[in-house]
C-alpha cells in the first residue's frame, strides 16, 4: 500500500500534469473487488491534493462500466485489471500505467470430492468470472497447457460475475467455481463444504518455470498536458 501511495503521489505532483491549479478535482475509479483493494486507504482518508484539490472517488461495478468511463474521459485515475489497462492504452493513449497493485490471487473452488489436479476438471462444470479478462485468458491457457480443450473438454459457465458468484458458491447452489482472493476466504468461511482444489499461480509458475507470478490489477492515470 505504502508503494501505491508513494507512486499515486508521484505521478500526481511530478510527471502527469494532473496536479495542477487550473484542475478543481481529480476524479478516481475503483473496480468493485480485490481490484479495487488498492484504494481503500485512499478512499478512507479521503484527503485533497496539497490541501485544495478534491478528490472524487468512485466505486464501479463492473469492468466495462470503468472502461467507458475511461474512454470518454470522465476518470483521471482507475484501478483495474491489467488486460483492460493494455486496452486502454491502445484506445486511448493518454492514460499510462502508474503502478501494479495486485499479483496472481486466482483460485478453484469447490465442494466436489472428485477434482484434485487440473484433469480432473475434463467433463466437469465450472463458472467462471469473466471471459475478455484474466480470469478467463489464464484459465483457457492453463487448460490447454494441460490438454483440456476449453471449447469441448470442460463447460465453463460465464453467468456471473465475481461479486455474484461468492454468495452463490456459499449457497451451494454452485459447486465449482473461480474467485480472487479475498472473496476465496469469505467463501470458504461461510460454507465449510467449499475448499481449494486448484491454484492458479502454483500452475502457471509450473508451466512457465518461473517463480514470478501474472500482474492481475494496476492503476492507470490520465496525462493532462
Amino acid at each position: 500500500m505504502k508503494r501505491i501511495l508513494f507512486v499515486l503521489g508521484l505521478f500526481l505532483t511530478l510527471t502527469t500534469g494532473i496536479y495542477s491549479k487550473d484542475i478543481e478535482s481529480v476524479k478516481v475509479a475503483a473496480l468493485k473487488g480485490p481490484t479495487g483493494l488498492s484504494m481503500v486507504n485512499l478512499i478512507h482518508s479521503n484527503d485533497n491534493i496539497d490541501g485544495k484539490q478534491e478528490v472524487e472517488y468512485s466505486v464501479v461495478n463492473t469492468p466495462d462500466l470503468v472502461i467507458s468511463g475511461l474512454l470518454s474521459g470522465s476518470y483521471d485515475i482507475a484501478a483495474l485489471p491489467t488486460n483492460l489497462a493494455a486496452i486502454i492504452y491502445n484506445k486511448k493513449p493518454d492514460y499510462v500505467l502508474g503502478a501494479i497493485t495486485g499479483y496472481g490471487t486466482l483460485y478453484v473452488v469447490s465442494s466436489r470430492d472428485d477434482i484434485n489436479s487440473w484433469s480432473d476438471l475434463r467433463d466437469k462444470k465450472v463458472y467462471n468470472i469473466a471471459r475478455s479478462s484474466t480470469p478467463g485468458f489464464l484459465f483457457n491457457h492453463l487448460l490447454n497447457s494441460n490438454k483440456i480443450d476449453p471449447n469441448s473438454d470442460i463447460d465453463v459457465d460465464f453467468k456471473y460475475n465475481h461479486v455474484q458468484l461468492a454468495p452463490m458458491l456459499i449457497a451451494g447452489k454452485v459447486d465449482t467455481g473461480i474467485l480472487p482472493e479475498p472473496l476465496v476466504t469469505s467463501v470458504l468461511l461461510k460454507n465449510p463444504k467449499m475448499k481449494v482444489v486448484l491454484d492458479f499461480q502454483k500452475e502457471y509458475s509450473r508451466i512457465s518455470g518461473s517463480d514470478s507470478s501474472y500482474p492481475l490489477s494496476c492503476v492507470v492515470i490520465k496525462k493532462v498536458c
